[in-house]
Formats: C-alpha cells, sequence, structure tokens
C-alpha cells in the first residue's frame, strides 16, 4: 500500500490517498490509482483491500455521530462549526442554525 501512496485508517474504515489527501471510495481505487496516479495495480489487489479491511462502501455517505480527531492522510479545515452531537460541520452560524432547527436529535 505504501508503495501506491494508500494507507487505511481502521477505525474509520476508508482508505486514504496520501497523494490527494482524500478517502476514496472502494469501488473507484483502482481507477484512481491508474488514472490519477498512473500506478500499476490489479482489481483483486484493490477488492482485497476492502475485504481484508471492511472498507465501508460509500465513505462519504456516513454520518458520525461525533466529532472526531484528526485522520493521518487528511487535510484539517479551520473555521468550521460542527455539531457535537452528530458531528455535522458547516462553515456558517447561519447553516448550524438551519441544522440544529432541522434535527431533533442535536
Amino acid at each position: 500500500m505504501m508503495r501506491l501512496g494508500l494507507c487505511v485508517n481502521m477505525a474509520m474504515k476508508v482508505t486514504i490517498c496520501l497523494e490527494c489527501h482524500s478517502v476514496i471510495k472502494p469501488s473507484d481505487l483502482y481507477h484512481h490509482i491508474i488514472k490519477t496516479h498512473l500506478m500499476p495495480t490489479t482489481i483483486p489487489f484493490c477488492q482485497g483491500l476492502q475485504t481484508k479491511y471492511n472498507l465501508h462502501p460509500d465513505p462519504h455517505t456516513v454520518q458520525l455521530g461525533s466529532v472526531i480527531k484528526a485522520i493521518f492522510g487528511l487535510d484539517l479545515f479551520e473555521g468550521y462549526l460542527t455539531c457535537d452531537t452528530c458531528g455535522y460541520a458547516c462553515g456558517t452560524k447561519k447553516a448550524m442554525q438551519q441544522h440544529l432547527k432541522k434535527s431533533g436529535n442535536c
């Protein structure tokens, strides 16, 4: 994985591209490696990562449920507001107020 610039965050069950500083969906992993970074790999290798680490099929849709610490390989964004209950993050006070109004649990 290191040769391909990948790491797996086992707590979050996601694959992170260290060059792009982004989470890659398991179904997009093979194409990301060969098309974006022009590195050789195989489909079985990428599928094996998903099986071995039980990767979340679509990590971009996961609602975390809480604020989490920084994840190695991902950039931090300053100036965001975060809901302590569900982990929702936004850039403005108005957006946070809308979130709180729409959510019955937060």
